[in-house]
């Protein structure tokens, strides 16, 4: 099939996901109305020792105690995610500003060595509640100064704790790197920038994790709304040159996982977002990632094996693909075809 002049391959050589949390109460609506797209992958968050949503605690709420009841609602909600044909990415994050230190006076504890013994007691509940296998995303775009941010030296602790008491858990888990903000390596966004001193920290800070990961978001120059995937964004690349240059900064590293982009896509409204845009620019980007990287050559599915969108609902937000009560999207159509390649 041929859409906006491109030809799709077929099928997609992608996997391809959406961001959901349960904790919105709409994850069984969100994925009923994604099922047929054919995507594979939903991330979900799970919040360390805050409430988040206003009625889910967290995993942590006293220093070394581990709640049951959490992981209770996540083998509920793996469960549901299966009966969609999805399978679960979770995002396990530290939730408090600024997210992790060396140091801590009062409160709930957020060191790399406090994290890794939290990170091996998730996967090592779940298991014991046949949850095997799982794959787990560490911590948030730390390079966010708004967000949660974190040292490169301190993120590198976090994992040196965290995969050695993973993998003892549960041997099959799977643990993803912390996806940076953007894919950019300039003063505009320092996603690249940040990666490398991690590697700087630690020059084998790969072994680490078995998946690397970022998020590609295009915005315009100010800041104030999208741009389409062929144009340049506030990075001053476009969103294939940007997702290779991701890839070249693996090369100089010596890192050699393959990657995942776990947050990605455009608003159906707010900030200059519309339903159209919203469904063509989906479209252009994952016909892109179905093709060459214009940084690296060879095909982008060679080494990028699942690209999930940013978000199913709105939230708020106006991100949202389901085409709910709140949102305007029209892309699930689109998506459909995009995936099957028919």
């Amino acid at each position: 099939m041929v859409h906006g002049g491109r030809a799709l391959l077929k099928p997609l050589p992608i996997d391809l996901g959406t961001n959901e949390n349960n904790a919105y109460g709409l994850l069984t609506s969100a994925l009923t109305a994604l099922e047929p797209i054919g995507m594979k992958w939903c991330r979900s968050e799970i919040p360390w020792n805050y409430n988040a949503y206003g009625s889910l605690v967290g995993f942590e709420t006293t220093v070394g105690v581990y709640s049951s009841s959490l992981i209770s609602f996540l083998v509920s909600e793996a469960s549901i995610m299966s009966t969609y044909n999805f399978k679960p990415l979770w995002l396990f994050n530290s939730g408090t500003s600024p997210g992790l230190s060396s140091t801590w006076s009062s409160g709930v504890p957020v060191t790399p060595a406090q994290f890794g013994t939290a990170a091996g007691q998730l996967v090592s509940m779940l298991a014991a509640q046949g949850l095997t296998g799982q794959h787990f995303e560490l911590f948030n775009e730390p390079d966010n100064s708004g967000g949660q941010p974190i040292t490169p030296a301190l993120l590198v602790a976090a994992f040196q704790a965290a995969y050695p008491a993973m993998k003892s858990a549960d041997p099959t888990c799977i643990v993803h790197c912390a996806p940076m903000e953007n894919f950019a390596n300039n003063a505009a966004g320092q996603g690249i920038l940040y990666k490398t001193s991690c590697f700087s920290a630690l020059p084998t800070f790969y072994e680490y994790y078995d998946i690397d990961g970022f998020h590609a978001y295009c915005p315009n120059g100010s800041y104030t709304s999208n741009v389409a995937p062929n144009s340049i964004n506030a990075y001053g690349v476009n969103f294939a040159q940007g997702v290779g240059n991701w890839k070249a900064a693996k090369i100089a590293n010596e890192d050699n996982t393959p990657c995942w982009i776990t947050e990605f896509g455009w608003g159906n409204g707010g900030n200059g977002g519309t339903p159209q845009n919203q469904r063509q620019w989906l479209w252009d980007a994952l016909i892109l990632l179905s093709g060459i990287d214009p940084i690296n050559g060879g095909q982008f599915s060679s080494w990028l094996k699942c690209a999930i969108q940013f978000a199913a609902d709105n939230q708020g937000a106006y991100w949202g693909i389901m085409g709910g009560t709140d949102d305007n999207s029209i892309a699930i159509p689109v998506l459909t075809e995009v995936v099957a390649g028919n």
